[in-house]
């Protein structure tokens, strides 16, 4: 069986006019909406913030308080001094004390420290009270130290202290270079 050209005319017909009565049945159905909804809920979150009493020396690292004659002094005053952060996360009580009693002579007059420091705020309010606004001894303290500070701050704004140092030539002292170290120390605010 042949299909003429006639009849492929009138099959194609029949089937464009098939595909538009099922595309306009399928369209006329109702149309279904979809409809979204949303909810909301609250989750609990909790962080741990470590209690940090850390302090950091920013400058004068290596103070070098001159060349002195037996019974001079000399502060660190005009330099930059110590300049000590607090970088915790709390606030802390600063010490400060030298490790041992550097110079082998004793002689000096009584109102003299061999080492004496103070501290004072670099940053306004750094710290609650300032204890050694004038030197204080720090000369072979011990480990206990030389109160500085108290409730020295750790918020960025006011976190910084300058700690000055007052050194005395016994005067019985030989010649020679004195070196020691000086330790700030940080404990919790009492």
């Amino acid at each position: 069986m042949t299909v003429t050209a006639k009849e492929q005319a009138i099959i194609g017909l029949f089937g464009f006019v098939s595909l538009v009565l099922v595309l306009n049945l399928l369209l006329s159905f109702p149309r279904q909406t979809l409809t979204a909804f949303s909810s909301l809920d609250n989750a609990d979150v909790n962080v741990l913030v470590v209690s940090a009493a850390s302090i950091t020396i920013t400058a004068g690292e290596d103070l070098n308080l001159g060349t002195l004659f037996v019974g001079d002094s000399n502060t660190s005053e005009s330099g930059t001094g110590i300049v000590v952060e607090n970088n915790g996360s709390i606030d802390v009580d600063l010490n400060a004390y030298s490790e041992s009693a550097f110079f082998t002579g004793t002689s000096k007059p009584s109102d003299h420290n061999f080492l004496g420091c103070k501290a004072a705020n670099s940053e306004g309010g750094s710290a609650t009270t300032i204890v050694a606004t004038t030197y204080r001894d720090c000369y072979n303290t011990g480990t206990a130290g030389t109160s500085l500070a108290k409730g020295f701050n750790f918020e960025t704004a006011n976190d910084t202290l300058r700690i000055d140092l007052n050194v005395f030539v016994p005067l019985d002292q030989p010649a020679g270079l004195i070196q020691t170290t000086f330790t700030l120390k940080a404990a919790a605010a009492n």
